[in-house]
């Protein structure tokens, strides 16, 4: 089960996706390719964060 943090983070995350979208469509691309890059440097945050760059490249990601 998740905890309330998991949910509010996943709701964030999921309107953060959700606005990047309707932001590319209505033709805002500057401010949509920044929440993109914003959400893609979490993402490596999420999977590789806080290791050493050669333990990033040469290891598998964490589980």
């Amino acid at each position: 089960m998740l905890s309330s943090a998991e949910i509010l983070l996943y709701l964030i995350l999921g309107s953060a996706v959700l606005l990047t979208g309707k932001l590319a469509i209505d033709g805002v691309y500057p401010l949509a390719a920044g929440l993109a890059l914003a959400l893609a440097g979490y993402g490596y945050l999420v999977r590789w964060g806080g290791r050493p760059i050669e333990k990033r490249l040469f290891s598998p990601p964490r589980p």
